[in-house]
């Protein structure tokens, strides 16, 4: 992983997802708390999807490693972020 990657990852962590769900049991997260994650991203809609991107990864793993059984993240809706006409 790139130092770059690593600190976005860890501000992610920090800003928005530790003071949202940091004190929750992995078990007892459900969609709606990560729902809730993502309405304190008052930024961008790429900068929200990062931030999923991120909390959609750590469950992943913690899935895979047998610590829960489904990954809350996944059916989370999220917002649509446009995408600027390029004009050569």
């Amino acid at each position: 992983m790139r130092p770059t990657t690593a600190r976005s990852y860890n501000q992610h962590i920090d800003d928005y997802i530790n003071p949202a769900i940091g004190s929750m049991r992995l078990k007892d997260v459900r969609p709606d708390h990560i729902d809730q994650v993502l309405v304190g991203v008052k930024a961008s809609p790429a900068t929200v999807r990062r931030v999923h991107a991120t909390v959609r990864s750590a469950f992943a793993t913690a899935k895979r490693r047998r610590l829960i059984a489904f990954n809350p993240a996944i059916d989370v809706e999220l917002p649509s972020a446009s995408h600027p006409k390029v004009t050569p």
